[in-house]
């Protein structure tokens, strides 16, 4: 793809010392096709209702004149056209300005008498390649030195490096992530490989082979072969004969080798080089205003049950196939904030008692628990690793009826105890 095309696709961020507000500076971009967003069903049953019952033509050349005017007309029907927006923060520094410019005069003075035209216009192209790559590295180090070292929200910073990236989630991307049928982003090559085979199937109904296709969805679906099994595998494929030995040495990787020695003493040289004029990519960025965000939360976490419950780590996310309802009972159930706990609604005056209508204290009766009837109150301390009612729910996943606090960690766990203490409440009060 030519620099000029990609100059001016997605992202904005400001800070650029040219003025790309102005008037004159606003570059028109052409329409192009949205090939993401087309009907390739429906183009494919117009084009084949077009041509099937077609008069049958006299030459090659009027064939190919309807079979151009009909997948015209069938693209202007299901293929979406438009412009992006905005063009990249660098399309308009005048260096690019100026290769685009000397590489479209090259384009419109290539002959095909005179093969150095050609050649001249392939420098062009190339020097505004490198033209483009030097003003955006130039813009992004820009971008970096001012917008990002002002004082400012981590969210606005990740929504900045999202949108310069074209990214439109925050997870982190193996490669370029790119949008299915149903607007889900696809990040792992796997994801991308079954998004490719299910739109294959579909778009070419007259070249599939039904056994092939059997045989790649199979081996899509077959988890990776690992390492160290390959080695076995052909560990054992070299001695199945009986007349060879396998022997096994460990090898020091630093074991006075003059080599690597040499290269451990360059790399410790290079990571205490000063790093403030080192370029640095969007992912990297990213990742360390990450870092740094998860951190400051850790740093900023109250002492309580829930720091003592995670051990000062912060938890990982609930698979995306998690009810909502269960999600809530564990969130709610570590924050030390069930709606499900007696003490918990009586602390916030939704459950009053005959002699107290309202108070923080764990020996209040209105505060106990109801599933096992004790006078203690159902803190989510009280439910995930002392009430006597979810022994037996504890054992049959711990192996243990009262676990320490790093056994009761685990999502599962606690999904499982917040249910069954639902259960016994909705039991007790019928």
């Amino acid at each position: 793809m030519e620099a000029a095309r990609r100059s001016s696709v997605g992202g904005c961020v400001t800070g650029q010392s040219w003025n790309r507000n102005s008037v004159q500076n606003q570059r028109k971009r052409k329409a192009r096709w949205a090939h993401h967003k087309a009907d390739w069903r429906a183009f494919q049953d117009d084009c084949e209702a077009a041509l099937t019952g077609a008069v049958p033509t006299r030459t090659a050349q009027e064939a190919a004149t309807r079979l151009t005017e009909t997948i015209q007309n069938a693209a202007k029907r299901h293929i979406p056209r438009g412009a992006r927006a905005d063009p990249r923060p660098w399309a308009l520094h005048p260096d690019l300005q100026e290769a685009i410019r000397d590489r479209q005069a090259a384009r419109r003075e290539i002959r095909p008498d005179d093969p150095d035209s050609r050649a001249r216009w392939i420098e062009a192209k190339q020097r505004a390649a490198e033209v483009e790559g030097r003003v955006s590295r130039e813009q992004f180090r820009e971008f970096v030195g001012t917008t990002l070292n002002r004082p400012a929200s981590l969210g606005r910073v990740s929504k900045i490096l999202k949108k310069w990236e074209g990214a439109t989630d925050d997870e982190h991307r193996d490669g370029q992530a790119m949008m299915d049928d149903d607007n889900k982003l696809l990040v792992t090559d796997k994801q991308k490989a079954n998004a490719f085979v299910k739109t294959y199937a579909q778009v070419s109904r007259h070249v599939r082979n039904k056994k092939v296709d059997l045989t790649a969805k199979r081996k899509l679906s077959q988890p990776a072969a690992r390492t160290c099994a390959a080695i076995w595998e052909h560990m054992a494929a070299l001695v199945a004969g009986g007349d060879r030995r396998v022997h096994l040495q460990w090898v020091p990787s630093h074991c006075e080798l003059e080599g690597n020695e040499r290269v451990d003493a360059i790399a410790k040289e290079a990571a205490a080089l000063p790093q403030q004029g080192v370029p640095v990519d969007v992912r990297t960025v990213y990742r360390a205003a990450s870092r740094m965000a998860r951190k400051e939360a850790i740093s900023n976490w109250p002492d309580g049950w829930y720091r003592r419950l995670m051990d000062g780590h912060l938890p990982a996310p609930l698979p995306s196939t998690t009810p909502r309802e269960v999600a809530v009972d564990v969130h709610q159930l570590r924050a030390s904030h069930w709606s499900g706990s007696a003490q918990y609604l009586h602390r916030i005056g939704r459950n009053p008692g005959r002699d107290c209508a309202q108070c923080n204290s764990l020996t209040c009766r209105a505060a106990g628990c109801r599933c096992c009837g004790e006078e203690e109150a159902d803190t989510p301390a009280h439910i995930l690793l002392r009430c006597p009612a979810l022994m037996r729910l504890r054992l049959r996943h711990l192996g243990n009826i009262h676990p320490s606090e790093e056994e009761v960690r685990g999502s599962g766990v606690v999904a499982a105890l917040g249910a069954a203490a639902r259960y016994l409440q909705s039991r007790e009060a019928t």
